[in-house]
């Protein structure tokens, strides 16, 4: 199960890896950036690259690659300031707007950045939110990963300058 918050500024998501009831030894990575793209996951992470090189290819919702069964995920996509949720049965481009968050714990996270708003708290927000749920919802845990959205777009803006097709920050899947 997954958490990923977003808090317009950051993105972060916990890495509990589990299958079905079983927590699962190692970690998930349900946050890859690429580019000047940060790709989030949560639900089937068996759909992750796929659905990846569906986004790179188009999106094209004839050719969004099928979850099996009654399979559940979110695919996210934050590019150019803005946040896309795409699912299985609604291949077509959700905007999202922060805060948000999505996987088994987003009631937590969101609770949580509204909470932290209220009592004036901004900053981290994202990563706040998943270390609560962490601490409320047995199905999400392991170490929290962040990423700050202006650094992956100016990380992208000079790779570009130097002629690189790939952001530095690519992390492997």
């Amino acid at each position: 199960m997954s958490c990923i918050a977003y808090d317009g500024r950051q993105v972060a998501a916990d890495s509990l890896a589990t299958y079905g009831n079983l927590r699962m030894p190692g970690n998930e990575v349900k946050l890859i950036v690429a580019g000047p793209r940060l790709y989030g996951m949560t639900g089937l992470s068996a759909m992750f690259a796929p659905l990846m090189a569906w986004y790179e290819d188009g999106a094209q919702v004839a050719t969004m690659p099928a979850a099996p069964g009654d399979a559940t995920f979110a695919f996210l996509v934050w590019e150019g300031g803005r946040c896309f949720v795409y699912r299985p049965k609604l291949p077509y481009a959700e905007e999202a707007f922060a805060p948000d968050a999505w996987g088994c714990g987003c009631d937590h996270a969101l609770g949580a950045m509204k909470a932290l708003s209220l009592a004036g708290i901004t900053d981290n927000l994202a990563r706040r939110a998943v270390e609560a749920t962490i601490e409320l919802d047995v199905k999400c845990g392991g170490p929290v990963l962040v990423y700050d959205l202006a650094e992956i777009a100016e990380a992208s803006i000079k790779a570009k300058r130097r002629g690189v097709r790939r952001s530095p920050m690519v992390v492997a899947a």
